[in-house]
């Protein structure tokens, strides 16, 4: 039996009208799930955050009993990849006003997964510092919307020789990698930017922030300079498809792979 990879409104679809303002706008939202045995990890996480983006986009949530049943419909029992939601305020005629009468679009399509060396978790992966910064949105800071032009550039700079960039904000900090969250490690201390004027809150972020307790460490919400991370014990990245990578080099600074990643892993529900 040959099961759809694409659901648009709940029917199988792999095309949006082209007035969808998610194509002419960038106005919309998207979360991307890894599924692991046709299980979508941390399901409740991302429909919190997509419902937190409708509201601050003043986008009409399609609602958690529609999405699962779509999920259920398309990601069967031995499915491992990615599923990827996409809702977008839908179709409107020429011009930035919106119509808040005109119904959403939902997408929802699976990509098998990425491809990625165990030796990325066990030995770390190379970092590079990008040259494009991220502009200062506080209302858009957060959430994942559409539009993202910024990390499309960033990821121009480089080939394969590197694993992720490294963006900062227009004022010299750290503020994300072009698809994950940064983390250092100071001696019992977790540091993260702050996030307050752009980046995303990513899932496994705010996992790690909640599992303070569990890992005996103290985790600051803290911006902090390109310097003050080439300082840090230890740098790792993370997203919710790969989980965390260990920094192995980036610039001219190398680390070491750090005892705490192993036990992030595995408190995350990751494998390698």
């Amino acid at each position: 039996m040959i099961f759809p990879r694409f659901l648009v409104n709940g029917e199988p679809c792999d095309t949006l009208s082209v007035l969808d303002r998610g194509l002419q706008y960038g106005d919309g939202l998207f979360e991307t799930i890894r599924v692991v045995d046709g299980q979508c990890q941390y399901w409740d996480e991302h429909l919190e955050r997509l419902e937190l983006g409708c509201q601050k986009l003043g986008i009409r949530f399609p609602g958690r009993v529609g999405l699962k049943k779509d999920a259920d419909s398309l990601v069967q029992p031995s499915f491992m990849g990615v599923l990827k939601i996409i809702v977008t305020r839908g179709v409107s005629d020429r011009g930035f006003r919106m119509n808040a009468a005109n119904p959403p679009n939902q997408v929802l399509s699976l990509a098998t997964p990425p491809l990625y060396s165990s030796q990325y978790y066990q030995q770390g992966i190379k970092l590079v510092l990008c040259r494009q910064r991220l502009g200062t949105s506080p209302q858009l800071a957060g959430i994942k919307h559409l539009n993202r032009l910024e990390q499309v550039m960033a990821r121009r700079e480089w080939d394969d020789e590197y694993q992720e960039g490294l963006l900062l904000d227009q004022f010299d900090q750290v503020a994300e990698g072009t698809m994950s969250n940064v983390f250092i490690i100071d001696g019992h201390r977790l540091l993260t930017p702050k996030l307050e004027a752009c980046g995303v809150h990513g899932i496994i972020r705010d996992q790690i922030i909640k599992q303070a307790d569990t890992l005996g460490m103290e985790i600051r919400l803290e911006n902090f300079s390109k310097a003050r991370l080439l300082k840090a014990d230890a740098v790792f990245l993370t997203n919710s498809i790969f989980g965390v990578w260990p920094v192995r080099s980036f610039e001219k600074q190398f680390w070491e792979s750090h005892s705490l990643i192993p036990r992030l892993l595995t408190i995350l529900g990751f494998s390698t």
